[in-house]
């Protein structure tokens, strides 16, 4: 059965008939070699990835076309899938299981079996021509015996050998020709040179050595070389379909010459020793794109651990989305992005998914970080799971920050290291742990209460109550819940105070005592006597807790509870002194001479204020009537002082002073430009060097007068010559009566024309027009004017422009734009490409003209004049010439002024629109008057409640402000009042204190 099967396959009758007389040991094989091709069982529609291309190449090996090589598996896949089960008898599903991949890799087998077996059968018939008939005989009874003696022995190797195996897969398994070191394709050169050394049978060809590397691997050799061959090249992507035998076969060929054809190297199909070292060294070498090697899923692994995530069932194939996320890998780590796993990037991945967690990062070890964290005060919203994301990050950096450790956010051994040690370490404040509560009941019993309801966070005030008892029994008074803290506090807090007792608490139980009115004569000793133990019942009775006498922990925890609490009658405490004192600045005094009992009188006081303010009457000096007097005390005495600066500009993009200060500190125009224009490119463009721009010089006159320094000739708009040559004064008149007719004079010359006109000099000429000089050409043109909803050329009126190069235009618009005697080119510089790109942005194809003259765009005075005309303004012309400023490859609106009094605003500020790249920054260099303080106002909140803009609302004094400032100005004032609130604009806040007293929103404001 099985040498019928190879025979069909050499006859080309290989039919699905065929196929299934396959003997079983062909199906034993394809189980094994489907081990190769697992990854791609489970492929079905809308997958993609390097799988699908991997499955339409193994498809076209057996002659299934596919279409395009791509990643997605499409209609046209499935179809393609559908149609191969459908036509060997499998289960139509169009999903590849393993039952398809098998049968692939059969067919696969059984084609290359054939190919291989055409082309050695070729080699036996060598051609007379090439070899004599000695040679003949000697190569064919050589093959000939060797394949008698395979097909003998092929009955006791069918566990190795399928039946669609070629002879190169019989002749590995051959005892004789496992028994030859090296053995070559017999050439007619190689015969006579083995012919001298009287070979004549294979065994006698055992004794010929071929020194290695003088044996070229090429179609025909065996050799084990080969074997190593095969497996490399498989590796680099470049699979010799079948098993690794030693035979060098045309399919060997065929891939050896798609590598040379891959690295750019001659295409001969043949391996020296020096191109096989360079395959052994690819194969071997750091893992890259194309490669398929068992490394690869453990690589694939630890890049899905740092957060670069290629698959969830990682194969052995390194393709395009495994050399994307590396590449994105070494990006993030400052690595050379080439997408090749060399070893200082195996060291950086290495390090970073082993004792490191960061962004994007999901791993067990995240849940402690996070416990660890949420313990010192640093909680990530959330369930603790094992993600590490942005928040986690961001806690991590917290806690960095807060113990001095490099704030990155990322958990490197460093931090895991000492966020454990606190986090398991003492109690100490900023903490959140289960134990905390014990240590806040531990301090009550202790007589140092905290809550009478303990939860697990250590605050300040627990840290405060912990070094106060620290302090009192002589430990180190750090706050923090050590060993020797924890012992004592046991010790003190597992002894009841009683009649008898001698403790240091049973003093702070007497202050207490004192405090709220049940005061034990004698001093505040340590004895807990029977007048202790009965004020003790005093107190227990008044407050419903069991009469024993006996200071338990509830009974401690209610009488500090009540003695720290706020003042009321009857106490004795020394913030009464101070309350009292309070009182009396708002109008309710107690006593000329306040001491710290709190009486009936005070409690008067604390009633009347409360009426007044609209608080709940209880003559008890709560917080909420704490807070009321503070606030009425603050309302009385606070004063707000305004710091304002003068405004000069609109404040977006460059600032000219600020340019000008930059110089001064050594930066380049670069440097500013980039400061001033967000995420911009500053560079050269050949497409402005030489541009023309037309200036409005006049826009919608009757008439103008102009002049030249040389001869002059005038043309109307189509060339045709009007006046030539000509000097001095001409008078252009337009439209006279609607005629729509130019009526030109020079001297006692008159020309009449209804075409628009062109003045030209020489090139070195200007015309003079409004006392400045102008080069270029001078247009005067009929203005575009609206009737309606169209717009037509005018019969009334005319447009005169000056179409000019642009360098010539900014040397007239730099030296005006700009101080002269700054003397600081970079400044200037910056000055020329901002206003070029400032113009350029600007060019229309309609129209008459582009920018105006003055400051409507920029000022424009044609050839500068006295000490504008400056050489290092020229200067910072032509050495910047073609540069301009770029946004996404694109001008920008390149928008400056004077000066922002020392922040820029975002055009959106300014204008309503937001432009990305016009964003407010710092401007710290501006060294102009703008950028001083130049009015200093101050005012109360009594003066402020007065005011008639705020006493007209009918919602009471005024309490309090708030501000609202960007970009150092003042936006809006949130006005607290005793019923109610507000909120005003800047400008409306200005106006009813007075824009006299506030003629600026940029301004510093602070309370004294």
């Amino acid at each position: 059965m099985e040498g019928f099967t190879i025979n069909a396959i050499k006859l080309g009758l290989f039919t699905s008939a065929t196929f299934m007389m396959i003997s079983s040991s062909a199906v034993v094989q394809a189980k094994t070699e489907i081990e190769i091709y697992a990854h791609l069982i489970g492929l079905s529609h809308e997958y993609s990835g390097d799988e699908v291309i991997e499955l339409r190449k193994l498809l076209e090996s057996i002659d299934v076309k596919t279409g395009e090589l791509k990643h997605t598996f499409d209609n046209n896949l499935e179809f393609k899938i559908k149609e191969f089960q459908e036509s060997h008898d499998l289960n139509v599903s169009g999903v590849v299981d393993e039952d398809t991949i098998q049968t692939i890799i059969i067919l696969l087998d059984a084609v290359n079996s054939k190919a291989i077996e055409t082309v050695e059968q070729n080699e036996l018939d060598v051609d007379a021509d090439y070899v004599d008939k000695d040679f003949e005989e000697y190569q064919g009874s050589v093959i000939e015996d060797h394949l008698l003696e395979v097909e003998t022995n092929e009955s006791d190797t069918q566990e190795k050998h399928s039946n669609t195996e070629s002879i190169e897969e019989l002749n590995e398994d051959s005892e004789e020709f496992e028994k030859v070191d090296e053995i070559k394709t017999i050439t007619k050169n190689d015969y006579q040179e083995f012919n001298s050394k009287t070979v004549t049978s294979a065994s006698a060809a055992e004794k010929v050595t071929i020194n290695q590397r003088e044996l070229i691997l090429r179609n025909g050799v065996y050799h084990q070389r080969v074997v190593t061959l095969k497996k490399n090249l498989a590796v680099l992507g470049f699979l010799v379909q079948g098993s690794y035998t030693d035979h060098y076969g045309p399919l060997t060929a065929e891939q050896v010459r798609a590598f040379q054809r891959s690295r750019g190297l001659a295409v001969t199909g043949e391996v020296t020793f020096n191109l096989e070292k360079q395959i052994e060294e690819l194969a071997t070498g750091p893992l890259r794109v194309g490669m398929y090697r068992e490394d690869v899923v453990s690589f694939k692994k630890k890049l899905a651990v740092t957060g670069f995530f290629v698959s969830a069932n990682p194969n052995t194939y390194f393709g395009p989305d495994t050399e994307k996320q590396l590449k994105a890998f070494q990006t993030k780590y400052g690595l050379n992005p080439d997408g090749i796993a060399g070893p200082i990037t195996l060291d950086k991945l290495n390090q970073v998914s082993s004792g490191t967690l960061m962004e994007g990062m999901t791993d067990e070890r995240v849940v402690s970080l996070k416990w660890g964290l949420a313990t010192m005060g640093f909680p990530v919203s959330g369930s603790g799971n094992a993600h590490y994301g942005p928040l986690t990050a961001e806690q991590v950096r917290a806690f960095q920050n807060s113990v001095g450790l490099p704030a990155t956010g990322i958990a490197d051994p460093k931090t895991i290291e000492q966020l454990d040690q606190l986090a398991n370490g003492n109690l100490q404040t900023g903490m959140y742990r289960k134990d905390v509560i014990n240590l806040k009941l531990m301090l009550a019993e202790a007589g140092y209460f905290v809550s009478k309801n303990p939860n697990i966070y250590f605050g300040p005030q627990t840290s405060e109550k912990l070094r106060a008892f620290q302090k009192a029994y002589g430990l180190i008074a750090n706050g923090m819940f050590d060993g020797a803290t924890e012992e004592k506090l046991k010790e003190v807090s597992s002894q009841a105070l009683k009649d008898g007792t001698y403790n240091e608490r049973v003093i702070k139980l007497k202050e207490h005592l004192y405090i709220l009115g049940y005061p034990v004569p004698g001093s505040f000793t340590n004895h807990y006597g029977p007048l202790t133990a009965n004020q003790v019942r005093a107190f227990q009775v008044n407050y419903g807790l069991s009469p024993t006498g006996i200071a338990d922990v509830n009974t401690l925890l209610k009488i500090a509870e009540l003695a720290e609490g706020p003042l009321r009658f009857g106490m004795n405490r020394s913030d009464a002194i101070q309350l009292k004192l309070d009182l009396a600045k708002v109008g309710f005094e107690v006593s000329i001479n306040p001491n710290e009992y709190f009486g009936a009188a005070t409690e008067q006081s604390v009633r009347s204020f409360q009426k007044a303010y609209g608080l709940p009457i209880t003559g008890i000096a709560n917080q909420q009537t704490l807070d009321r007097l503070a606030q009425e005390i603050s309302r009385q005495t606070t004063v707000y002082e305004f710091s304002m600066k003068e405004r000069f500009g609109h404040g977006v993009g460059m600032t000219q002073w600020g340019a000008y200060g930059m110089a001064l500190n050594g930066h380049n125009y670069s440097q500013i430009l980039n400061h001033y224009y967000t995420n911009v490119s500053v560079g050269f463009d050949q497409q402005y060097v030489n541009q023309l721009i037309r200036v409005a010089l006049g826009v919608q006159i009757n008439t103008t007068t102009i002049s030249s320094s040389t001869r002059y000739s005038i043309f109307d708009i189509n060339g045709k010559t009007i006046a030539s040559n000509i000097t001095g004064t001409t008078t252009i008149q337009y439209g006279a009566g609607g005629s729509g007719a130019f009526v030109i004079t020079n001297g006692n010359q008159t020309f009449e024309s209804r075409d628009e006109l062109s003045i030209r000099t020489d090139a070195t000429g200007t015309v003079q027009y409004k006392g400045n000089y102008y080069l270029g050409e001078m247009r005067l043109l009929k203005s575009y004017v609206s009737t309606g909803n169209t717009t037509v050329k005018s019969n009334y009126v005319m447009d005169v422009v000056n179409v000019v190069d642009i360098n010539d235009y900014l040397n007239g618009v730099v030296p005006y734009e700009m101080v002269p005697s700054w003397n600081q080119i970079e400044a200037f510089k910056a000055q020329a490409i901002a206003s070029r790109t400032y113009a350029l942005y600007r060019l229309r194809q309609t129209g008459n003209f582009d920018v105006y003259d003055d400051t409507r765009s920029q000022v424009y005075h044609g050839v500068p004049q006295g000490d504008r005309n400056n050489g290092l303004m020229r200067r910072s012309i032509s050495e910047t010439n073609g540069i301009v400023i770029k946004y996404n490859n694109r001008l920008i609106d390149a928008i400056y002024s004077a000066s922002a009094s020392g922040h820029s605003v975002d055009a959106s500020y300014m204008w309503g629109n937001d432009v990305a790249y016009l964003r407010g920054v710092s401007d710290p260099y501006d060294v102009s008057r703008f950028n001083n303080v130049s009015t200093i106002y101050e005012i109360n909140l009594t003066d402020l409640s007065k005011l008639g803009g705020f006493s007209s609302m009918n919602l009471g004094e005024v309490l309090n402000l708030e501000f609202t400032n960007q970009f150092e100005r003042l936006i809006n004032v949130n006005v607290t009042f005793e019923r109610g609130s507000s909120s005003f604009t800047a400008d409306e806040f200005r106006q009813i204190v007075g824009t006299n007293y506030l003629p600026s929103n940029i301004m510093s404001i602070r309370t004294k």
